[in-house]
């Protein structure tokens, strides 16, 4: 049986994921475009706030990104150990035969 905690967790998480592409992605984009289309008349320091502010909003991208894989991986723990424990019971309930 599936936590409860578990599954929220993994919802919040890839609803985060949302939020953060839906308003990162089009940063990132526009921000490359100013970095391609400036890149011979801009300077040196205009263009390095750019690449920063990039940089920036591709970390928080990939901060949902990791949070989404990390409520994955616990909730595919929460699973293994709840058959896990199950198979245990069945074992601990059958009849011995022998």
């Amino acid at each position: 049986m599936r936590d409860g905690n578990a599954t929220k967790s993994l919802g919040s998480a890839i609803l985060s994921l949302l939020v953060t592409a839906d308003q990162r992605c089009p940063a990132i984009i526009g921000q490359a475009h100013l970095l391609y289309h400036g890149r011979l008349r801009t300077d040196p320091e205009e263009t390095a706030q750019t690449f920063a502010q990039l940089k920036r909003d591709a970390d928080d991208l990939y901060k949902a990104i990791a949070a989404v894989e990390a409520a994955i991986n616990a909730n595919d723990r929460d699973i293994a150990a709840a058959g896990s424990s199950s198979t245990t019971q069945q074992f601990a309930a059958s009849p011995r035969r022998g």
